[in-house]
């Protein structure tokens, strides 16, 4: 019964440290992160979905400041353009042509994804906010013709594209493994409410309705400071072309 008591008490989420020499305490304190990622885009509702299938390497940054106590507030703000930035600059410099507007969907923002939630519940081995975000958005679906012999011709971008600002719910939950391991999720869904800015050449429609996007999180987050996670991305739109781009992110990432 001892064992089972201090088992019990050490799988606490306000015990949960990290570190590889002087631990630290998570909850109640301000992180960074930088991760490592390996990108796949998709968009299965393009008219050519195998043109849009496209795998990279990138990274992100990540900044979280997660108090536990019931009605506190909780903070989490990640930045993937920097990354994806530095991703086509190496592309381009392997492959001049790859400067060039190809076929395929993008999916990505320019200052990040922000949300804040508030406790609804006592913090002991799991923990559940409920907030809203703020998020920035580039989306963009680039489509060639093809004529009877296979040659790509008349590239446009169609609607929905740009950036977007949108706001929405954000629903966190949080889960202690154990004292070396703890699950951390995320669940957004934006509504597009502002348009900044239209792709360069773009087929613009000013009526088109503006996009949604849902977003889910998954952090595993390892007493040692690593952490490896999935994010996935998905555009929601609410016109007559269905792009369905998804961002799916395998992450490698490190506290600091």
């Amino acid at each position: 019964m001892f064992f089972l008591v201090q088992e019990s008490s050490a799988q606490q989420l306000a015990d949960f440290k990290y570190g590889t020499k002087k631990k630290k305490q998570f909850y109640g304190n301000s992180h960074f992160d930088f991760g490592l990622l390996v990108t796949n885009m998709s968009n299965p509702g393009a008219p050519y979905p195998e043109g849009h299938q496209k795998t990279a390497i990138s990274f992100k940054i990540l900044s979280k400041r997660y108090n536990l106590e019931k009605g506190k507030k909780r903070f989490y703000w990640q930045n993937k353009s920097v990354g994806d930035m530095f991703s086509l600059m190496g592309a381009v410099l392997q492959d001049a042509s790859n400067a060039k507007r190809k076929e395929g969907s993008t999916l990505s923002h320019l200052l990040g994804f922000g949300s804040w939630g508030w406790n609804i519940k006592k913090p002991t081995r799991s923990s559940a906010a409920i907030g809203f975000n703020v998020n920035d958005f580039v989306i963009g679906s680039h489509n060639f013709e093809r004529t009877p012999t296979g040659q790509l011709v008349n590239g446009k971008t169609i609607e929905p594209q740009g950036l977007y600002y949108g706001v929405g719910p954000s629903f966190f939950y949080d889960y202690a493994i154990s004292d070396k391991l703890v699950l951390q999720t995320l669940t957004t869904y934006t509504v597009g409410v502002y348009r900044l800015v239209s792709v360069s050449g773009a087929v613009k429609n000013d009526q088109y309705q503006k996009p949604q996007l849902a977003h889910v999180s998954l952090d595993l987050l390892s007493s040692m400071g690593f952490r490896v996670g999935v994010d996935y991305t998905r555009v929601i739109d609410m016109g007559i072309y269905k792009n369905k781009t998804t961002r799916l992110d395998l992450v490698l990432g490190y506290l600091f």
